[in-house]
């Protein structure tokens, strides 16, 4: 739990400190890997499920855990496993696979209307990804450190954050 002071209206949902990112399932619950490698669903009110446990990911805090995270169109969930290179396939019920692997610190992931997953990377790529078969394609390859992601509302644009400078980029999709 937390030991510092938040602001008035401001309160923690997670007991133990999570990603730096989220998602929220069907039913409305918070979804995200903990830094006890934990895949868990935590309610408005802070209850908190685990759904899986050997989740791995990037460093923070001390801790492994993931970077991006979404849902695929099937209910999986996508996970950015930044420690060790690769998109994670991770299902409810704790299954995991290998989607992608020597992906240069993957980081922030949207899923598109058709399914296929858009990742950042740190090291300067943005690539779309077929969850069910690992092909992809590098969307943009720059001397950049790659960070936020999102589709415009018609999945034919895509914005990309730079964590260094601040920048934002669209690459069009068509």
């Amino acid at each position: 739990s937390c030991t510092y002071e938040l602001p008035q209206g401001i309160y923690p949902l997670l007991d133990t400190p999570a990603a730096e990112d989220f998602t929220f399932d069907s039913e409305g619950y918070l979804v995200t890997v903990n830094v006890d490698h934990a895949l868990v669903k935590t309610s408005y009110q802070g209850e908190t499920t685990t759904l899986a446990t050997g989740i791995t990911g990037g460093k923070r805090n001390g801790g492994d855990v993931s970077r991006g995270n979404r849902f695929l169109l099937d209910g999986d969930l996508v996970v950015a496993d930044s420690t060790h290179h690769r998109l994670l396939r991770v299902s409810l019920d704790g299954g995991q696979e290998t989607i992608l692997a020597d992906v240069p610190v993957p980081n922030g992931i949207v899923v598109g209307m058709d399914g296929l997953v858009y990742v950042t990377c740190m090291r300067g790529e943005v690539r779309r990804v077929n969850p069910d078969t690992g092909d992809y394609t590098v969307l943009a390859a720059a001397d950049q450190t790659f960070d936020g992601i999102a589709l415009g509302l018609d999945d034919r644009i895509l914005f990309v954050g730079d964590e260094d400078s601040g920048e934002l980029f669209r690459i069009d999709l068509d």
